[in-house]
């Protein structure tokens, strides 16, 4: 097949020389259809590429919206504006709510009062102390009830707690 081939281009090579004006007629016309298919597929290409670049845009456009809270609206249409990307706008937002809490904690300590001292109510073995300063500590209170129930058997916990303090405070 070869070999045809060659000698198909040998003719044609051959006729283009032997009629200089029709061969340049069909390299204008081939040209002119090459053109044309070309450049309807250009149109569709560039079509194509359109939309898709509309629909990209309508999907960052939306990411940074839902990204924005309410209240930066402002901050949204910057972001919309100048190509943002919706992790850009997530780093814009942080950082702006930061100077606004920056902003509201400058606010607020200039307006506190100072706090109030802090006294601590005494527990109950400090609150025996300050009745009574010789008083015996809860522990050894219940250590000498234990002692008088085991000398004692029979007689109540009751019981045993009043007679341990008779002991211990010698009332």
């Amino acid at each position: 097949m070869a070999p045809m081939a060659d000698d198909f281009k040998e003719r044609v090579a051959q006729w283009a020389a032997e009629n200089p004006e029709g061969a340049a007629a069909l390299r204008a016309e081939g040209a002119a259809q090459e053109r044309l298919r070309l450049g309807a597929e250009h149109e569709a290409a560039l079509a194509a590429a359109s939309a898709a670049g509309a629909q990209r845009e309508r999907e960052r456009v939306a990411a940074i919206r839902a990204v924005v809270p309410p209240g930066f609206e402002s901050l949204t249409e910057q972001l919309v504006a100048d190509g943002s990307s919706a992790d850009d706008a997530a780093h814009a937002v942080c950082a702006a709510v930061r100077e606004e809490a920056k902003t509201a904690a400058a606010v607020n300590a200039a307006g506190v009062v100072p706090p109030v001292g802090f006294v601590a109510a005494p527990t109950s073995q400090e609150e025996a102390k300050a009745k009574d300063p010789d008083s015996i500590d809860p522990q050894e209170l219940a250590k000498r009830i234990r002692q008088i129930q085991a000398e004692n058997p029979s007689i109540n916990t009751l019981a045993a707690a009043a007679e341990a303090r008779k002991s211990l405070y010698g009332a």
